[in-house]
């Protein structure tokens, strides 16, 4: 029975790859792909409930107010999709990307009520759905790739040079004993 286990504890293991390329390039991957998932979402119709009650809940705060305009929303779901991934894959350790991440969103919700304070109203769900979507595929991209930053350095191994110590003959008698002649 523990044999077993041992056995099917070894095979789920994953084993981590190194990040081959740059980091950029997954960074931008990532980001593009959560908010595509969030206006993708959004323009199907999957959002409207959920906004049709943050936007009641912020109407609550406020009363009468000002709609933001979509390129800004759209401005915002882009950095909430693209900052947090950025910082969390610079970091190094599962549990700072956790902090980052959910910071990352904790301050995203937070700007509701400040925001319903001022008569502003706006859809929160396109960049929340952005922030989770773009957190956890960093998480996962974390988890299964080994960082820069999380490379531990090896010390380096200093070549010795060994150095032999000859005894050079004064060149005047070296050439006494060839035959030639000084001077």
């Amino acid at each position: 029975m523990i044999d077993a286990v041992l056995c099917l504890r070894h095979h789920m293991t994953t084993i981590k790859q190194h990040a081959h390329g740059s980091l950029s390039v997954t960074k931008i991957l990532i980001g593009t792909m959560s908010l595509g998932l969030a206006v993708g979402m959004s323009l199907l119709g999957f959002l409207d409930a959920p906004n049709a009650m943050m936007t009641e809940w912020i109407s609550l705060l406020g009363g009468e107010a000002r709609e933001i305009p979509a390129s800004l929303m759209l401005l915002f779901a882009g950095f909430t999709a693209f900052f947090p991934v950025s910082v969390m894959l610079s970091s190094p350790g599962a549990w700072r990307r956790l902090i980052v991440w959910l910071s990352s969103l904790l301050l995203m919700l937070a700007w509701m009520p400040v925001l319903a304070l001022a008569a502003w109203k706006f859809s929160p769900m396109i960049p929340l759905i952005a922030g989770v979507w773009s957190g956890m595929c960093a998480m996962i991209f974390a988890h299964r790739h080994s960082l820069p930053c999380e490379i531990i350095s090896e010390p380096s191994v200093q070549k010795r040079i060994v150095v032999r110590e000859v005894a050079v003959a004064n060149p005047d008698e070296v050439n006494q004993t060839k035959g030639g002649h000084n001077g």
